[in-house]
């Protein structure tokens, strides 16, 4: 569910379908048993990555909000959303239960809302041979932007530049995503990259100013995976790291950009 408005009143309704067991329902002798076995049932709503195009399997996702679990046919919540992507899982409160039902969605604003049914990228049956499988899925968060030194020989430079219309740009592989343009140089958006060679790939992140002509490189950065992550042992491991990486604009002041690393490695990056 991606939102572009600024608020949105979302009214999310789970309906499952229920199981009749053959339990008496009420104390009428004439009931034949028709009363019907409901398991207990709700579901959370994530903000994951704005380019987030597959299901999620990790758990490091914020929990925006949650109905409560009830043993009942409905369960609803009427939330108020910001601007950003939602996932919306549904589930029941045992586990290994599964069941059948409806998720119905009812907002103040329209929003576009679709069904996540892929697990990850899938390459044509043709080029699959001649190309290495996806060994990794890793989530950057883009927090802001700090100056590290430089304050007393350049005080209006810093307030010149804070002042600007600004995004930042992460490059990995043949991935390449951009943050939103805002004014202050703080984000916390997130993007979501899936990698073929972790053990060799260069992390680039780029910090742009917006102005007449176009836009304006206030600085970059390049960071190699492995200094991040080390090594890696165990498949399935998920490391989850904050790195501050430093760049340097044209008026030479230091500053850093933070970010949140979160990578999900599906193979032993040792053999990889």
């Amino acid at each position: 569910m991606e939102i572009t408005d600024d608020e949105v009143v979302v009214l999310i309704e789970l309906t499952q379908k229920p199981q009749y067991t053959g339990a008496v329902s009420s104390c009428n002798p004439f009931d034949e048993g028709t009363a019907p076995a409901f398991k207990q049932i709700g579901f959370a709503i994530l903000e994951v990555e704005l380019n987030r195009r597959f299901r999620v399997h990790r758990t490091h996702y914020e929990i925006v909000n949650e109905s409560e679990f009830k043993a009942a046919r409905s369960v609803s919540l009427r939330v108020n959303l910001p601007a950003g992507r939602y996932c919306v899982i549904p589930c029941t409160y045992d586990m290994n239960v599964s069941g059948e039902f409806v998720l119905r969605f009812f907002t103040s604003k329209a929003v576009d809302i679709r069904q996540v049914v892929e697990e990850a990228p899938t390459r044509h049956w043709l080029i699959k041979c001649f190309q290495k499988p996806f060994l990794a899925c890793m989530t950057l968060t883009i927090g802001g932007i700090q100056m590290i030194e430089g304050v007393t020989e350049h005080p209006e430079a810093l307030g010149a530049l804070m002042e600007q219309e600004m995004y930042v740009q992460v490059c990995c592989e043949s991935v390449r995503e951009s943050t939103s343009l805002k004014r202050g140089a703080t984000w916390n958006e997130s993007c979501v990259c899936y990698l073929t060679s972790p053990v060799t790939a260069l992390l680039t992140v780029k910090v742009f100013k917006k102005n007449v002509i176009g836009s304006g490189l206030i600085g970059s950065s390049t960071l190699p995976l492995p200094e991040i992550f080390g090594s890696v042992q165990r498949i399935d491991e998920t490391r989850d790291k904050e790195v501050l990486m430093r760049l340097r604009d044209k008026n030479n002041i230091n500053l850093e950009i933070q970010l949140r690393v979160v990578a999900s490695f599906y193979t032993d990056l040792m053999d990889a």
